[in-house]
């Protein structure tokens, strides 16, 4: 299976009898494609899914020149999605074990920005939910949302188990135990280095990091747990068109978030002079990073009431 489409410019057309601006170049139209495999098995009693997705993007070069007036074209992301899920019933039970891995924009072809902005290439929130309400539908594990809000996280591995059982045909419970960490730590910014007048994190920025040069500190490969979360809940079918269901769901955050954002609780002030304003580099406000800090459980219910008609 594969799909693409086609994203144009965004440069205004030209109106009719109007020069176009000397000053700007209009963007590169952009094409997106993807590749995808996929396998299902279900005997009755045993089951298993797997999926593998490739994304690319090829950016046709207008509008790309930089600072040197060398203009670049082809792929400028490169990402790659794997899921595999196995389980069986056993009686009025079901239990899934699974595996996801999203790489995220890959470092060595990125020409724009972190995962973590773009976040392009993330997994289905509708799919993630079920196996963690805080740490992926909620907060998309740090570095991806889709359009409605959801999480849709990105540059992440995931292992999970879930058992659902069916106490009655109308009611269903369930418990999830997930387990996340980074597929590329250092694809993020050091928390630390959040300051005004600083550039985009792009793949150049990256390899400046490793060599221990540039402006920026990367996130390092040993911060890269993202945290564990459970999960439990129900799905009451009351009557015909009225389902009742409820999540409770407790995460605890790993040490990738003490890393890549700052410590808001523990504010400095950069400058010499006394009232200097925060919006400039002399005088401006950061927070300390405070690495390896322990970060507080999440806790949170989730409950609902669908009526269908």
């Amino acid at each position: 299976m594969s799909n693409s489409y086609h994203q144009p410019s965004s440069s205004v057309p030209e109106a009719r009898g109007v020069l176009p601006n000397p000053t700007t170049r209009p963007n590169g139209d952009i094409l997106r494609y993807r590749l995808a495999l996929a396998a299902k098995y279900f005997d009755g009693t045993a089951f298993f899914n797997a999926e593998v997705d490739w994304f690319n993007r090829w950016s046709s070069g207008r509008g790309s020149a930089d600072s040197s007036g060398r203009v670049t074209c082809g792929g400028d992301n490169n990402a790659w999605m794997y899921g595999v899920e196995l389980g069986a019933l056993l009686g009025p039970a079901k239990v899934t074990a699974n595996y996801v891995r999203a790489t995220g924009d890959d470092p060595s072809t990125r020409k724009t920005t972190e995962d973590g902005i773009s976040s392009q290439d993330g997994i289905s929130s509708a799919y993630m939910k079920h196996w963690g309400y805080l740490m992926y539908f909620m907060y998309g594990a740090g570095d991806g949302w889709d359009a409605a809000g959801w999480g849709q996280p990105t540059n992440f591995h995931h292992l999970g188990l879930r058992m659902d059982y069916a106490v009655a045909s109308n009611l269903n419970v369930f418990l999830v135990s997930s387990h996340a960490w980074r597929d590329q730590p250092n694809a993020y910014r050091y928390g630390g280095d959040y300051q005004l007048g600083l550039y985009v994190w792009t793949n150049d920025d990256i390899l400046n990091a490793q060599a221990g040069t540039g402006t920026g500190r990367a996130v390092p490969d040993h911060a890269g747990n993202i945290g564990w979360e459970c999960d439990a809940g129900f799905s009451w079918k009351l009557l015909e068109s009225l389902t009742w269901s409820t999540t409770l769901g407790y995460w605890q955050p790993g040490n990738w978030w003490s890393y890549a954002l700052p410590n808001t609780a523990n504010i400095v002030r950069q400058g010499v002079a006394p009232n200097t304003n925060p919006n400039n580099p002399a005088g401006e406000a950061r927070a300390a990073a405070n690495p390896d800090r322990r970060i507080d459980p999440l806790v949170a219910v989730e409950t609902t009431l669908l009526v269908t008609f």
